[in-house]
């Protein structure tokens, strides 16, 4: 068996679910096929949400592509497109990315901060689509504003992007979810439920082609007591006579999210991506796994030595979470609440005998492929391939041994082609991943590693087969190294494959942004690559480099840029140089670039223009190549269907939540006619995004579905001290697949009790206490001044009162006395000797 023994690696991603395949035609480019893959968006810190955002796989280039558009629509930046320029107000600044120019400039006022350019091919436009690799994502934004796990599928914004007062992102100030509440609000099961349309529509035509139409739908339901999903997409002419159209997913998914013997059952058309396998198939999907696990709370350790027997405590967001006494020897061990992702803790370390306490950061990184300790995960999937009609069969098994160590065994059958797989997934260290696989008898091999320390970066990933059972490729190796500075950062990154047909390919590349002035940046990207073609024979060396300059201006609510730009390599030494401008005004933009191509000896010109809506996004852009000539328009938007008709410009929908809170007059905890709303209250859900409706209440979206989430309630949103929370600040619930579940918060009215003691025979009336019954449960206790006053907060109900002498040294059974509360804000009370 020959298996490489890999030198780099990331996390394991053995619950990766390929949602949606997608092709993206490109006027110069070939198709390219794509598939959607789970990446989302993710705030550091404890008052984190995570939040999904479309993003592809280029299985060509083997690249993770993600939705710029919808990127931003994660942030809650104001975006505005123009042909090939998508522009995006967050903040004190603005965003501007020249797809056609490659190149992303940032500008405040008018004054442009800095200027980078995206590596060779690592910006795509087809369509409505406007995609960037994850290192020009990340070079978008200032250093150090976003980190992206590809182990995970996570782009983690840094706390620094929360920390400046023009910040674009919004927290809530509510402590944080220390430990789960009880799950309050189940699934809710209908027969035919919310329904979600999604649609992507294209137009394309050049002057020697007759017109084509492109379209995407998909489809989302809560129906049958479970989920229905479907996608497909749309190809026809201009006379409507030759319409294409192809299914690509269609399934139906029926959960038990509080089963633990089998939480899902799957039929229909679906994806398996896994390793050492790729492949669409009908047939059935049964399993353990909960649908998401990163919004689940876990309890990670942090262990150290310090001084003997010093005091040792956690803080996250400035609230204690634990506190221990290391033992003779120093050590210790903390226990921390956390979700899915990377947060920090703060340890204080106070010594036995006093003396200045020692602070420090700890980071906690919770993956998702880290089975909980002493928990096992099954999937069983079987079916056959629609295109070959061949039989599939996969089942996988995860079981975690430790909070940081997992294994993983499993098995895959391709008609006579079969293979079993072994793998381990760990985190060392809170910074470091690791994960490896192997397989055989079809003998091959996977390791990865990613590591994040400071601002430095370091990611690899190797693949290794002997035959070409299950996998394309004989050796694919990958990594990237990178940094950021005060004035700049650097990226390097390689990759090598060798196919089994014979094909071998070299790519090295680097990458880099330099802060000229507080307006003017200078970005630049440059590599070369190899590649050898095993049925002709032949090799091709090539380099290629490129530069971008640009300034940015703007007029009260009108947004400009005028932009230089060179490149060269591909075809000549210089292939093109020329010049962008641009305006934007609210939902309106224009864009034209203008330069010469050296490489056609001919002038290239473009002018595009976007309208933006709430409902529906169109784009119209055209290029005025004489050579070439084309023009391209597109719409997207939503539809959903419920308790209402409602039009989006998201063309994907997720489930929510909105929780509406009221005062329970009656205590039955429902809202009933009558029954007061109550505003303000301050909710916060892990791992959603949350905020307020126009009638005040509150909204979490991008839930995933039939999955469990915490909520946290501020207490101190509820100013009136007679109100409190029967439900408690703390509890669960499971969202609805497709659907806007609705979640009433009761909110109870206590009676302020203001009462007097008289004839006390005691020496002084503070020795005695007055306490509450009901149904002999004994309620509460009031302490009783100097004066002989008390004061309690009871609800609405019949009590029994007794005077109690603290000292044992007076029997007060004369005092005691039925109360009826009343619904009322004040109640006054005597009591007396009877």
């Amino acid at each position: 068996m020959r298996i490489w023994v890999l030198i780099s690696a990331l996390l394991l991603v053995s619950a990766l679910e390929v949602r949606a395949q997608r092709v993206i035609p490109d006027p110069v480019r070939p198709v390219r096929v794509m598939q959607e893959v789970p990446w989302a968006v993710s705030t550091s810190g404890w008052r984190s949400s995570m939040q999904p955002v479309r993003t592809l796989w280029d299985q060509m280039t083997e690249t993770y592509y993600m939705d710029l558009v919808a990127f931003f629509d994660v942030l809650d930046f104001q975006t505005e497109i123009d042909g090939e320029i998508v522009r995006s107000k967050g903040g004190d600044g603005v965003y501007e990315i020249d797809f056609e120019r490659e190149i992303a400039t940032f500008s405040v006022d008018g004054i442009v901060e800095y200027e980078v350019e995206f590596s060779e091919g690592g910006a795509i436009h087809g369509g409505s689509d406007y995609l960037l690799t994850l290192p020009n994502i990340k070079s978008v934004l200032p250093p150090g504003a976003i980190e992206y796990d590809e182990a995970t599928l996570t782009v983690t914004l840094s706390s620094w992007v929360f920390a400046r007062d023009s910040s674009p992102f919004r927290l809530h100030s509510i402590p944080p979810v220390q430990y789960g509440g009880p799950l309050l609000y189940g699934r809710e099961r209908k027969l035919l439920g919310h329904t979600q349309l999604g649609y992507r529509m294209s137009r394309y035509q050049r002057p020697e082609n007759d017109v084509t139409y492109n379209g995407y739908g998909q489809i989302q339901a809560s129906a049958l007591g479970g989920r229905i999903y479907a996608n497909g997409t749309l190809r026809s002419d201009a006379t409507l006579d030759q319409i294409q159209w192809k299914i690509r997913s269609a399934n139906y998914l029926l959960d038990f999210p509080n089963f633990p013997l089998l939480k899902r059952l799957e039929a229909g058309r679906n994806y398996l991506y896994l390793w050492p396998i790729r492949k669409q198939f009908e047939g059935f999907r049964l399993s353990n796994l909960p649908l998401s696990t990163r919004n689940m709370q876990h309890e990670p350790e942090i262990k150290g030595v310090t001084e003997p027997n010093a005091i040792v405590s956690a803080s996250v967001d400035g609230v204690v979470v634990d506190r221990v006494q290391a033992d003779g020897r120093g050590r210790y061990v903390l226990r921390v609440p956390a979700h899915y992702g990377t947060s920090q803790a703060q340890i204080e370390i106070s010594p036995l005998g006093g003396g200045a306490p020692t602070i420090e950061t700890r980071y906690l990184f919770i993956p998702e492929d880290l089975t909980p300790p002493g928990v096992a995960y099954w999937d069983l999937r079987g079916g056959r391939d629609p295109s070959d009609l061949s039989t599939l069969a996969h089942g996988r098994m995860r079981y975690g041994i430790s909070k940081r160590f997992s294994a993983s065994g499993g098995f895959v059958l391709v008609d006579s082609l079969y293979s079993a797989m072994l793998g381990v997934t760990t985190n060392l260290w809170g910074y470091l991943n690791f994960s490896g696989e192997i397989s055989y008898p079809e003998t091959s091999g996977r390791v990865a590693l990613s590591m994040v320390r400071g601002k430095l970066r370091v990611r690899g990933e190797a693949e290794l087969a002997d035959r070409p059972g299950f996998s394309f490729y004989r050796r694919r190796l990958q990594g990237q190294i990178g940094t950021g500075f005060q004035f700049g950062s650097i990226f390097l990154n390689g990759s090598a494959t060798e196919s089994f047909a014979g094909n071998e390919s070299v790519n090295l590349n680097a990458s880099g942004m330099m802060r000229l002035s507080n307006r003017m940046n200078l970005l630049f990207t440059g590599g070369t690559s190899s590649s050898r073609s095993s049925f002709s024979g032949t090799s091709r060396l090539s380099a290629h480099w490129k530069s971008t300059l640009t300034r940015y201006q703007s007029i009260g609510r009108i947004y400009g840029r005028v932009g230089f730009q060179g490149d060269g390599g591909r075809y000549e030494s210089i292939d093109f140089a020329g010049v962008t401008v641009y305006s934007s005004f609210r939902g309106v933009s224009l864009g034209m670039r203008f330069g010469y191509d050296f490489s056609a000896s001919n002038v290239s010109a473009s002018i595009n223009l976007r309208l933006d809506a709430p409902w529906m996004s169109f784009n119209s852009y055209s290029s005025l190549d004489p050579v070439n000539p084309y023009h391209r328009q597109s719409m997207y938007g939503s539809v959903e269907l419920g308790r209402g008709v409602r039009f989006s410009r998201k063309a994907h929908a997720f489930s929510s939540v909105i929780f509406r809170a009221f005062l329970d007059s009656d205590r039955n905890g429902r809202w009933d006619e009558g029954e007061q709303p109550y505003s303000g209250l301050g909710i916060d859900v892990a791992k959603a995004r949350v905020a307020y409706t126009k009638d005040g209440n509150v909204k979490a979206d991008f839930l995933v579905p039939s999955s469990q989430y915490e909520v946290s309630i501020d207490p101190n949103s509820i100013n009136e001290p007679r109100l409190f929370l029967s439900t408690g600040s703390r509890f669960s619930f499971l969202s609805d697949p497709g659907e806007t579940k609705y979640i009433d918060i009761p909110i109870y009215e206590d009676t302020i009790i203001e009462g007097t003691i008289q004839n006390l025979p005691l020496s002084s009336p503070s020795l005695a206490v007055v306490v509450f019954y009901q149904e002999q449960e004994e309620i509460s206790r009031a302490a009783v001044s100097q004066q002989g006053r008390f004061t309690s907060l009871l609800g609405p109900g019949d009590y029994r009162i007794e005077v109690i002498d603290l000292s044992g040294q007076e029997d007060l059974q004369l005092f005691t006395q039925d109360l009826t509360v009343e619904s009322e804000s004040i109640q006054y009370v005597q009591i007396q000797p009877n």
